[in-house]
């Protein structure tokens, strides 16, 4: 009666675990793995399984936002990923690295071209916010700016030719 149970309980975790209610599935192995004497070895494994998939469906979720383009966000998800999985899920540790760079980077141009502008310098600061772009994509109101810039230069020649040398 108690394997039977657990079996049950078995069935019920894996569809859980199917439909990613990964805490309801840790709950129900953990309830059959009390019950049963004989099927301990296989509710382990799916215990590890479980963990397991919870960590892909956090990666998965990090790369969307990366794929969206919101790097910021994705940083972050993919240092609670690296947090919670020490030893690695997928390739994190290197999107950590590479989505730091660019914002990093990005910080670094968008700085540089608002001291530009401050300074008066349109087309340098023109040129820094584009290389911003190019390192976060729609990060902030870039695309704004540059659009506001490409107008102020084309209209001043002489502020153009400032800053090329």
């Amino acid at each position: 009666v108690r394997e039977t149970k657990a079996g049950l309980l078995v069935d019920q975790a894996q569809m859980d675990m199917r439909a990613a209610r990964f805490d309801a599935a840790r709950e129900k192995l953990g309830q059959a793995f009390e019950l049963s004497v004989m099927a301990r070895n296989d509710i382990g494994a799916l215990m590890l399984q479980v963990r397991k998939q919870e960590g892909e469906r956090q990666y998965q979720a990090a790369r969307d936002l990366e794929v969206l383009g919101k790097k910021s966000e994705a940083l972050a998800a993919f240092e609670a990923v690296a947090k919670d999985w020490p030893d690695g899920v997928n390739d994190e540790k290197a999107r950590i690295d590479a989505l730091r760079v660019d914002i990093e980077g990005a910080t670094t141009e968008w700085a540089a071209a608002e001291a530009a502008e401050a300074a008066g310098d349109l087309a340098k600061a023109l040129d820094h916010y584009l290389n911003s772009e190019r390192y976060y994509p729609g990060w902030k109101d870039g695309k704004e700016r540059i659009a506001k810039l490409r107008a102020a230069t084309a209209r001043t020649p002489a502020a153009g030719a400032r800053g090329n040398g």
